[in-house]
């Protein structure tokens, strides 16, 4: 468990970020289905 800012930054942090919003996103819906 580290910061994304520990190991990517500007632009990368951005798109690191995106990333893993998305995945937890997909994550939840996936819950959620039947």
């Amino acid at each position: 468990n580290r910061t994304i800012s520990s190991y990517a930054v500007g632009m990368d942090a951005v798109l690191e970020s995106d990333r893993i919003r998305d995945e937890i996103f997909n994550y939840e819906q996936d819950l959620w289905e039947y």
